[in-house]
């Protein structure tokens, strides 16, 4: 990915994420409601919050933009 323009970082950090949407099948989720009526859900799992962290993380971390 290099040749493209990603630093070694930015690879890592795609590899990351990429591993992170892999790992979303093993997330739990808890039906809730929510205060308006409207059905919500919570993260059963403390895998799912650190998934979800790392998400994020990666999410405003990585700036890199690809120029045609």
């Amino acid at each position: 990915m290099e040749v493209i323009g990603f630093t070694s970082g930015e690879v890592t950090s795609l590899f990351q994420l990429i591993a992170s949407i892999l790992k979303l099948g093993n997330i739990d989720f808890s039906h809730r409601s929510n205060d308006d009526g409207t059905d919500g859900c919570d993260l059963s799992n403390t895998a799912g919050k650190q998934l979800l962290t790392l998400i994020v993380y990666w999410a405003t971390t990585c700036s890199h933009t690809l120029s045609p």
